[in-house]
C-alpha cells in the first residue's frame, strides 16, 4: 500500500531512498541509500517493517546536515548526542515517520459484571498495526491502554482500571504542558473498543457523547470519547483529532459523565483543531460484534468495516484525497449494510482530508457509434467545463475514447445535428465505461 501523505503536504511519510546501499560502521552510523532520501535533521525513522505489541521497531533520529543527499546518521535522541547501533542489510527499507502525531488506543474484552466481549482487544490491536504500518506513527507514540487478557486471580486486579484509562490522556496533557502554546503535535488519533454507556445524568447531557467502560463494575469508572477529544481539539493542542468509538451508547440516566480529570488549556492561544469523529452507534444503540467476517474471527462489525475502507486503495476522490466525506459514508453504508440495524454517527469539518493516497487513473468512456450517427459531431458535458463541453468528437467508424475530468458522475453526449442525448454514470469500480451510440 503506498505512503499516505496525512492530511498536511509538508508531512510526508512513508518509503524513502529506495532502499539502503550500504552502512558504514562507526559512532554513529552512516546510512547510504540506492537515491535521494530528503530526511532533515531530526526526522524520526524507522529500519525495516513496522513493529508489533510483541516486538517493537527500532526506532532513530536523523542527522542529515554535512552528509550527501543519499547519505545521513542515525542517533537516539531528538538532540543527536546519542548515536545509534545499526545492524541492517542491503536493500532493507528505511521510512519517514508522522512524528508529530500521536494516539491513544483500548480496547477491552473483560469485565467484572458485564458479559465478556471477543473482539474488542484484537480490534485494539488491529488499529495500531495500521497505525504502524499506514499511518507510519512511532511505536512510542501509540499509547496503548493494558486490558487483562484473561480474569486474574483476584478480581481487584482485572484491568484497565480507570486510572489505566486516563493515564495516556495526562502523559499527553503533561507533554503539551511543556510546549510553545501548548502545541503537542499535527494529529491525535483516539481509538476505544469495548462496552460503552451514555453518561445521562446530572444537570447537563452530552447527546454526542460516547464513553467506553473500564473493566470494574463502577459505571462511572468510564472514559468519555468525544469529552477528551475536545480538550485537546479546542485549544488546538493538536491541528486535527480523529476519534473512533466502537461500543454501545446505552443511555445511563443515573449516571453523570465523568469528566476528563486533565488541565484545560486556554483557547484563545491557537486556532481549534479540525475534527474527524465517527461513533460506531447511534444514540442508545447497539454496537455489534460478528463471527461471520472475513477472516472468520471475532471483531467489531465497525472496526472491520473502518479498516478495510482504510485498506482500500480506491476509495478516494479524484485526486487522491480520502475526505472525511468519503470514509464517513462509506462506514455508515457497510456497517448498515452488515447489521441492518447499526448505524454509525459521523461528525467532522467538510474539509477534512483523512490522508492522501496517489492520485487513481482518471476514468475513461469508450464510445462507438453505429453507421447512422456518422459524421454527426457530438459534444460531452459533465465535469468541470459547464457549461461548455468538456470533449467534442465528429462520430466515425473508429471508437472515441475520452478523458473524465472534474467530479461528475453523471455525463451526457448530445449530437449537435439531431440534439439526440445520451447520458451514462460512471462506475467507480471500473477505469472505463462503455456506450453505444446506434
Amino acid at each position: 500500500m503506498g505512503a499516505p501523505n496525512n492530511g498536511n503536504a509538508a508531512t510526508r511519510v512513508g518509503q524513502v531512498g529506495g532502499g539502503i546501499e550500504a552502512v558504514a560502521d562507526g559512532k554513529p552510523p552512516v546510512v547510504r541509500m540506492q537515491s535521494g532520501h530528503g530526511l532533515a535533521d531530526q526526522d524520526r525513522v524507522r529500519v525495516g517493517p513496522a513493529g508489533t505489541n510483541e516486538t517493537p521497531a527500532h526506532l532513530y533520529y536523523v542527522k542529515s546536515s554535512g552528509y550527501s543527499p543519499k547519505e545521513f546518521a542515525l542517533y537516539t535522541d531528538s538532540g543527536l548526542k546519542t548515536p545509534a547501533l545499526l545492524d541492517a542489510p542491503p536493500g532493507a527499507q528505511v521510512y519517514r515517520l508522522a512524528a508529530e502525531d500521536w494516539a491513544v488506543v483500548a480496547g477491552v474484552n473483560l469485565y467484572l459484571k458485564h458479559s465478556e466481549l471477543k473482539g474488542a482487544v484484537g480490534d485494539a490491536h488491529r488499529f495500531s498495526q495500521w497505525l504502524k504500518d499506514v499511518a507510519y506513527l512511532p511505536d512510542d507514540q501509540i499509547l496503548e491502554v493494558p486490558a487483562s487478557p484473561s480474569l486474574p486471580a483476584r478480581p481487584e486486579d482485572i484491568r484497565p482500571t480507570f486510572e489505566d484509562g486516563k493515564s495516556p490522556f495526562q502523559r499527553l496533557s503533561e507533554l503539551a504542558g511543556d510546549k510553545d502554546l501548548h502545541h503537542l503535535g499535527r494529529r491525535l488519533y483516539i481509538f476505544m473498543s469495548g462496552h460503552g454507556i451514555l453518561p445521562a445524568g446530572g444537570d447537563k447531557v452530552e447527546f454526542a457523547e460516547s464513553a467506553l467502560l473500564m473493566a470494574k463494575t463502577n459505571l462511572y469508572d468510564h472514559i468519555a470519547g468525544r469529552a477528551h477529544a475536545e480538550l485537546f481539539r479546542g485549544p488546538g493542542v493538536f491541528n486535527e483529532v480523529v476519534l473512533f468509538m466502537d461500543c454501545c451508547r446505552d443511555w445511563m440516566g443515573g449516571i453523570a459523565m465523568t469528566k476528563p480529570m486533565i488541565p484545560v488549556f486556554p483557547v484563545d492561544q491557537r486556532p481549534p483543531g479540525r475534527k474527524f469523529y465517527v461513533l460506531a452507534t447511534q444514540l442508545d444503540s447497539t454496537a455489534r460484534e460478528s463471527d461471520k467476517l472475513c477472516p472468520p474471527e471475532t471483531r467489531g462489525v465497525f472496526t472491520h468495516v473502518l479498516l478495510e475502507a482504510l485498506a482500500s486503495p480506491g476509495l478516494c476522490d479524484r485526486d487522491g484525497n480520502l475526505t472525511g466525506k468519503i470514509l464517513a459514508d462509506r462506514v455508515k453504508k457497510d456497517v448498515f449494510d452488515k447489521t441492518q440495524k447499526q448505524i454509525p454517527e459521523p461528525d467532522y469539518d467538510p474539509d477534512f482530508v483523512f490522508l492522501r493516497r496517489p492520485p487513481p487513473p482518471k476514468p475513461k468512456v469508450r464510445v462507438t457509434f453505429g453507421a447512422a450517427v456518422h459524421g454527426q459531431t457530438f459534444d460531452l458535458r459533465g465535469g468541470t467545463n459547464y457549461p461548455d463541453p468538456d470533449d467534442t468528437h465528429v462520430a466515425g467508424a473508429q471508437p472515441w475514447i475520452a478523458e473524465l475530468t472534474g467530479e461528475g458522475h453523471i455525463w451526457r453526449l448530445k449530437s449537435r445535428e439531431t440534439g439526440n442525448i445520451t447520458d451514462f454514470e460512471l462506475d467507480p469500480s471500473k477505469e472505463e465505461v462503455d456506450v453505444n451510440i446506434p
